[in-house]
């Protein structure tokens, strides 16, 4: 289905006025001018009263047949579409050079050549991910399993739940420690839940027996993996909260004490957890889906150890898929991107591999993106006009007669407090802690980059928020 454009025909008289205006700056700069709004992207055949969606959006939709390696298509996929391509060729001019090592070149240049290197990936198969599924294998106690929660927890993973720091709802300035329920493979609750997904459980349960027998296990093995994954994650699952439950936010923030949370929910060692995440000093938390933790709470004593250990197994081939050989990604590719979402073929190589060092060094490459795409003089003459913009706002507010005056004053408070943020931050991360090797493999130095990804959120916990951090690549 072709992505929703924000297009409305109320606007469309006021494009015209608009597009007219520009016509005549057109004859001033002799720059190509593009309408706010098409009306070629409109299908007026359609009444709006019958199908107003495909009377706004009809001629683009034409114009844009879904392509094959995508599930979605719209305006902001085609600014996606152009940003990787620029980013592709940035990428792939630092690749032929040589870095000294602990650079940010050096850290793109090494990540983006093994994300391509497919013969050395297909000749290293499983062995990248065996230590981590020997480590789940030789868990002989429930102890043990807690002590494994809590250590891949420390290097950025979700055993059983979500753990980061953010910013308290309650006081906006201050960062807070959270947990939330678990994150389901699948996304939503009701894949697990609702019988008619019986097709789709059915795919899944293929997939991890493929994925399974791909890391080495043994069919009959792979078979039991699979089943008991499945028949924890469906506990899980109903343990959640639905996304419609998940939209109440007062309902999804519990700041409590640390002590309480673990003498209210017993069947879970928290404190061996807490001790192994070396939180002792925290004192509360935000509990988030706290009837999510008193039901898994109940529940973990009574869950068969085996049956936990292969769900993790699972998880873990899962999650390492698609940075593993081509026939672990294709098998990946085929039910998440196939069977769940329609896509017919696979992106280019080079395509998953911008993505990957978007999301793992994302203002490196922003940095020497924004300096041949958009200059500082872009984002001076952008800031000018914001202020200008919030001068005339407040000039506006002022004026109201039907606002009271203290309702003004908070107004203007409100405007003043804005963080305005264009283009690219003033202060770039800094990566020095992120070692990326050409010596580590792929696996290896992703998992650098989780572990550092992770480090640095957990450094913000007690301390306030930072307002000037960017929260998307430049």
């Amino acid at each position: 289905m072709n992505n929703r454009k924000l297009l409305v025909a109320a606007l469309c008289a006021a494009s015209i006025t608009f597009s007219a205006c520009n016509k005549k700056q057109e004859t001033q700069t002799n720059e190509e001018i593009v309408p706010a709004i098409n009306l070629a992207d409109m299908d007026t055949l359609v009444r709006p009263q019958d199908d107003f969606y495909h009377y706004v959006n009809g001629g683009w939709i034409k114009a844009n047949p879904l392509k094959p390696a995508y599930s979605r298509f719209g305006t902001f996929d085609v600014l996606r579409d152009r940003s990787l391509e620029q980013i592709h060729g940035i990428v792939d001019e630092l690749a032929q050079g040589s870095y000294k090592a602990g650079t940010n070149e050096y850290r793109v240049s090494v990540l983006y050549k093994q994300a391509i290197d497919s013969v050395k990936r297909n000749e290293l198969g499983a062995q990248p991910i065996l230590d981590e599924l020997k480590a789940i294998e030789a868990i002989d106690s429930r102890e043990a399993l807690v002590d494994f929660a809590a250590q891949q927890d420390n290097k950025g993973d979700a055993t059983f739940f979500g753990t980061y720091v953010m910013a308290d709802a309650e006081n906006s300035d201050m960062n807070i420690f959270n947990l939330n329920q678990t994150g389901l493979a699948l996304g939503n609750k009701e894949y697990y839940t609702d019988p008619k997904n019986a097709e789709i459980i059915k795919a899944y349960n293929q997939y991890i027996e493929r994925i399974a027998q791909l890391a080495g296990y043994s069919a009959e093995d792979a078979q039991r993996i699979a089943k008991n994954n499945i028949a924890i994650s469906n506990v899980l699952a109903d343990m959640c909260y639905s996304q419609t439950e998940l939209r109440d936010v007062e309902r999804n923030f519990n700041k409590v004490e640390v002590k309480q949370f673990v003498a209210d929910n017993p069947g879970f060692d928290w404190a061996r957890y807490i001790e192994g995440r070396n939180l002792q000093n925290l004192e509360s938390w935000n509990g988030g889906q706290l009837d999510f933790f008193k039901k898994f709470s109940k529940w973990f004593p009574t869950a068969d150890l085996q049956a936990l250990k292969d769900y993790l197994l699972a998880q873990t081939i899962d999650g390492y898929a698609n940075y593993l050989s081509d026939d672990f990604v294709q098998a990946s590719f085929d039910f998440y991107s196939t069977t769940l979402s329609g896509v017919k073929e696979m992106h280019p190589r080079w395509r998953r591999a911008v993505n990957l060092l978007n999301g793992t060094l994302g203002e490196a490459l922003g940095e020497v993106y924004v300096k041949k795409y958009f200059p500082a003089e872009a984002k001076e003459r952008m800031e000018t006009m914001i202020s200008n913009l919030q001068a005339a706002l407040k000039d506006r507010i002022s004026q109201l007669e039907w606002m009271s005056g203290d309702t003004k004053q908070k107004a203007i408070e409100k405007l003043s407090n804005f963080t305005v943020k264009i283009g690219y931050p003033d202060k770039w991360k800094d990566y020095s802690k992120l070692n990326i090797s050409e010596d580590n493999s792929f696996v290896e130095n992703l998992r650098c980059a989780i572990q550092f990804e992770h480090d640095f959120n957990m450094s913000e916990l007690g301390q306030p928020v930072d307002r000037s951090r960017w929260l998307m690549n430049p």
